[in-house]
């Protein structure tokens, strides 16, 4: 394997143009690694993949499905028609035209981490002046611009990082830039959505690939006059693209693939329990109280947060993705400001111009925030634009400078135990919604077992987790004075 991780790196970094033939040999060495017959692999290109893992979501729907990220098998971008039954390329982009790149290198350029942190260049961009924001996202169409048949060109190879993405942002301030290169991906997203959705018609539309873990982008998208229903892949970065490989192989056997209703599909924490509650057992600074129903959890739980407590929540299955759904989440109220200045201080030590997000039950919806074509909005995938209630109810997990939020509407149906914990706060408090971000310290791994929450609870100011059916509490040291 290792040999196959460094013909990899040798051939990436000599930038071979003989793409086919190296790929072939990766495949190889890969293959006799596993030990699988080459005769039983197919293969799927990456936008196409990305295109199919929108299909499930569309089910019989024509769509137009538009794919976006860095580099996915030496190409940016596609529109691709989905007939309700298969799939054609309309366009497609190379490598070298790509806005996922730009917004990369510009992330990068800002010391922030390539590939990871552009969402806290998203995050900061509100901040910047709208006349700055302007002045620096035209600088930006020089460099990437799209032509009259709605094809991306460029200036140079975007796939390369040069002196010209220096020269763009240079002396700026950082929240300009990050405002500037905001709101060019705003621009050029919409303009090629909006060109292609009256090109050919079609007002149902679907995003797929990194780019469009972009929520603002999406966002703006979603309002264009000229689109009637959009679709946004569940974390639509290359994570997804296993679900678009599925969706394809059964396409091909005449089986037709359903939308996922819900995203809990990773590690069970029971499977870790008992040897947990072991541990937890000989330890004499915290506390374990176990609930013989979820109901009852609930009901503490939201009893918790209504008194200002947070809660590091690890039930059931792990979600899949990037985003926290309620089973490895941690909660708080979101009535006021100051939860966040407690959760970063004491817990996530996050950016901090960095909001928080809100699950919302769907019955509220309508209350805090507008959403008008009614889009489907689960899976924190969406911003939107918080109603007054909104921002006065949930302003702890709304953006402070534009009023936006990133919703997880939250349904009995498809989310039950995060349903019956929002649902118990709203009986205590009146307000339908609570603050969920991730379980996890800052840099490190959303949780996933038991261990892992008891590692954060044990690192942290967090003084309270659920292990599945158990709260864990500390104990704090005026408590254990009252003990002696």
């Amino acid at each position: 394997m290792q040999k196959a991780k460094n013909f990899i790196k040798y051939r990436v970094l000599k930038k071979d143009p003989h793409h086919k033939p190296w790929l072939d040999q990766i495949d190889q060495l890969l293959l006799d690694h596993i030990g699988m017959p080459k005769a039983k692999v197919r293969r799927l290109l990456h936008h196409d993949a990305h295109a199919w893992a929108a299909v499930p979501w569309l089910g019989q729907k024509k769509a137009l499905i538009f794919t976006s990220d860095g580099v996915g098998d030496m190409q940016s971008s596609s529109i691709k028609l989905w007939d309700g039954n298969t799939l054609t390329t309309l366009s497609a982009n190379p490598h070298t035209t790509s806005l996922g790149m730009v917004y990369s290198y510009v992330t990068l350029l800002m010391g922030m981490t390539i590939s990871e942190h552009e969402f806290k260049v998203m995050g900061l961009a509100p901040y910047a002046a709208s006349h700055h924001a302007e002045r620096i996202a035209r600088r930006f169409w020089d460099v990437l611009w799209l032509d009259e048949q709605g094809a991306w060109k460029s200036s140079h190879n975007l796939f390369e990082l040069n002196t010209r993405f220096v020269d763009l942002i240079f002396g700026e301030r950082f929240d300009n830039i990050a405002g500037g290169v905001q709101l060019f991906t705003e621009q050029f997203t919409t303009k090629w959505v909006k060109y292609w959705v009256e090109k050919t018609g079609i007002r149902t539309v679907a995003l797929s690939g990194g780019t469009f873990m972009n929520i603002k982008a999406n966002k703006c998208i979603g309002e264009l006059p000229e689109v009637e229903e959009l679709v946004v892949v569940p974390s639509a970065g290359d994570e997804s693209l296993p679900i678009g490989h599925l969706t394809w192989a059964s396409y091909s056997k005449g089986i037709r693939m359903q939308p996922l209703e819900h995203l809990y599909l990773g590690t069970d924490c029971r499977e870790t329990l008992d040897t947990a509650l072991q541990s937890l057992r000989q330890r004499s600074d915290v506390r374990v109280t176990s609930f013989a129903t979820d109901e009852e959890l609930a009901e503490k739980i939201a009893e918790l947060l209504a008194n200002g407590g947070i809660v590091g929540v690890c039930y059931g299955r792990e979600e899949w993705g990037a985003r926290a759904l309620g089973h490895r989440s941690i909660l708080a109220d979101p009535r006021s400001f100051q939860t966040i200045q407690v959760l970063n201080d004491k817990i996530k030590c996050r950016d901090f111009w960095m909001p928080f997000a809100p699950a919302i039950l769907a019955e509220r919806a309508q209350d805090y925030f507008h959403n008008p074509k009614n889009i489907y909005a689960p899976f924190m995938n969406m911003a939107f634009d918080s109603t007054p209630l909104g921002r006065r109810e949930l302003q702890a997990a709304v953006h402070p400078r534009d009023g936006t939020l990133r919703p997880q509407i939250v349904t009995q149906q498809h989310t039950p135990f995060l349903y019956k914990i929002v649902k118990a706060f709203e009986r205590r408090t009146g307000v339908g919604g609570v603050l969920n971000t991730s379980f996890n310290l800052h840099g490190e791994p959303n949780v996933c077992t038991c261990q892992d929450a008891i590692h954060t609870l044990d690192n942290s100011g967090l003084n309270y987790v659920t292990l599945h059916n158990h709260l864990v509490e500390k104990i704090l040291p005026a408590e254990k004075g009252d003990r002696a």
